[in-house]
């Protein structure tokens, strides 16, 4: 433990940023933001914890449920094993519900015991700003309220949060439980809801804990208005979840904190006699910076290969065990309502015919995300004319249309389309000519799309879609329909 401490040390020191500005003149750069901005910091924690409450309350009364039904279905065949797997299990959740539903003051909740950076900087700056650095600062009495609310909600999130991973672990320690002692007992069904319940729990958290990550623009301005400060450096250092953690020394950061760590040539000698090597820096044997750094390559691709165990099984919150799914799950379950939507646009062309114009066909799509292999969604389109000329190019109005699809995913970048759609075909200068509903046409289109990933955000799509009732048209229309589109989430 004595040669890694040094090491570790070293590696802290080499991380840490150190600001060239003299005095805590950063301080003022606070003034420079309103109450406002630090009320709705606040907004933003209570808005969060309210939400993970919510949720994990959900998901302790869904276990709940389940597990009083599958005490049920195993009583009737084994009494005794029921009791002693069920015994006392519903008042457990009975407490913890009540607990997290109770639980409003921020001295009867559990302290954090997980790093989250961005609370974690938050936190820091906003108890700084609260001491006695803020009267230096000549902050006024509504903004310190402010900023002591904030503080205060913020607290409130990393105490519901630390509530939320403890009922994590009790779930995932109670599925793993009752797998292990049911699996075989023809109770399949109920133990693959309870695995369901305990991972998509498990997923929730990961997304929950992304937006913690998530460093929007409000909490941006705060730390940068005190990142030069030399006094908030000295606050981080020992009241950070960093800082607690390492028991920084009063002068990290200087250059008298590196007195007595050991050199480079040192550790290297370490190496070389820690593997049997009879000089310091060489003769028989490795070289120690070779072993060292066949030590890290070796290292390295044991991560490689934990990581790509981890995507395989999807997103992993850190904390713990990981819950095994025994089902294929839905990346899209545990997102909100507004991260399941995708919105689209495509275009569809159609060369002049007769009197008729060349029509361009422009469509606006609305889709929700039923998982990452299915979509469905509805939308509109207008038909816009063009006659003429490049140099007298006329426009009109040639149709509308209400549209509804689906599409779900083949095989790799190949989709399986089919849509319901009505069309109005005719020119009309108002929109109340549109009102005439029996002169709307019908089409059922089926077909395939081909998409192509621009980014993790915006696809692109090729569809070759036919219209099954293309003969009851008129005028007659093509059978296929050919589209480009895009779209984005």
């Amino acid at each position: 433990m004595t040669r890694i401490f040094p090491v570790v040390t070293a590696l802290l020191l080499s991380c840490s940023v150190v600001f060239g500005q003299t005095g805590d003149t950063a301080l003022s750069g606070i003034n420079k933001l309103s109450a406002k901005t630090f009320d709705r910091i606040g907004a933003w924690a209570a808005r969060t914890e309210k939400r993970i409450t919510r949720q994990t309350a959900k998901h302790l009364d869904q276990l709940a449920k389940q597990e009083s039904r599958l005490e049920k279905a195993l009583y009737g065949r084994d009494s005794g094993a029921a009791k002693r797997l069920f015994g006392g299990s519903q008042q457990q959740y009975r407490a913890m519900l009540t607990t997290l539903l109770s639980s409003s003051s921020t001295n009867h909740l559990p302290a954090l015991k997980e790093y989250l950076p961005v609370v974690d900087s938050l936190h820091a700056a906003l108890h700084f700003l609260g001491g006695p650095g803020a009267t230096t600062a000549g902050l006024s009495l509504g903004k310190l309220e402010a900023i002591g609310s904030a503080a205060g909600q913020l607290q409130q999130l990393e105490g519901r949060w630390q509530q939320a991973r403890d009922v994590e672990s009790f779930i995932r320690q109670r599925e793993q439980q009752l797998s292990g002692q049911l699996t075989g007992q023809g109770l399949s069904k109920s133990l693959l809801r309870i695995n369901k319940s305990a991972f998509y729990f498990q997923q929730q958290l990961v997304e929950y804990k992304s937006l913690l990550a998530d460093r929007d623009r409000l909490q941006q301005k705060v730390l940068n208005s005190l990142r030069n400060s030399p006094a908030f450096q000295h606050f981080m250092q020992t009241n950070s979840y960093v800082g607690r953690m390492f028991s920084l020394p009063e002068n990290y950061g200087s250059p008298a904190s590196l007195s007595g760590l050991q050199t480079k040539t040192m550790v290297q000698q370490r190496l070389g006699l820690g593997q049997g090597s009879s000089r310091p820096s060489g003769g028989s044997g490795a070289e120690p910076g070779q072993f060292l750094q066949q030590k890290v390559d070796n290292g390295q691709q044991q991560l490689g290969l934990l990581k790509s165990k981890l995507r395989s099984l999807g997103n992993f919150s850190g904390g713990g065990d990981v819950v095994m799914p025994r089902f294929t799950p839905n990346d899209q379950k545990v997102k909100t309502f507004l991260h399941r939507i995708e919105y689209g646009v495509n275009l569809q062309t159609q060369q002049s015919y007769g009197i008729m114009p060349a029509t361009a066909d422009l469509g606006l799509l609305l889709g929700y995300k039923l998982s990452s292999k299915a979509t469905i969604g509805v939308g509109g389109s207008y038909n816009i004319g063009l006659k003429g000329g490049l140099g007298h190019l006329s426009y009109s109005g040639q149709g509308a249309g209400i549209r509804s699809y689906i599409d779900v995913r083949a095989r790799g970048s190949l989709w399986l389309t089919g849509g319901w759609e009505y069309n109005y075909v005719r020119g009309f200068s108002t929109w109340r000519d549109l009102s005439h509903w029996n002169e709307w046409q019908k089409s059922a289109l089926f077909g395939l799309s081909k998409k192509f990933k621009l980014s993790a955000a915006r696809t692109s799509s090729l569809q070759l879609l036919f219209d099954a009732l293309y003969k009851q048209h008129v005028p007659a229309s093509s059978p296929l329909i050919f589209r480009v589109g895009y779209s984005f989430n």
